[in-house]
């Protein structure tokens, strides 16, 4: 959402559009006492068509584990 400066795409700096690629994934795929978590495929998928992330990072993200 680019808190608090209300930064949009670009101008959100690289390495933060990079971590919140990894923490979604890491929160869909770790098991919580509600949820047993989700394989990495399908947690790839999620991220990739949320429209909330950048979607280079998630493709990128993506090559690095061979998801996508």
């Amino acid at each position: 959402s680019g808190y608090p400066q209300g930064l949009k795409k670009r101008e959100i700096p690289q390495l933060a559009r990079i971590l919140a690629v990894a923490d979604q994934f890491a929160g869909l795929v770790n098991p919580t006492p509600e949820s047993p978590g989700l394989t990495p495929e399908v947690a790839f998928l999620a991220l990739k068509t949320s429209g909330k992330l950048d979607p280079e990072m998630c493709m990128t993200f993506g090559k690095i584990l061979r998801l996508g």
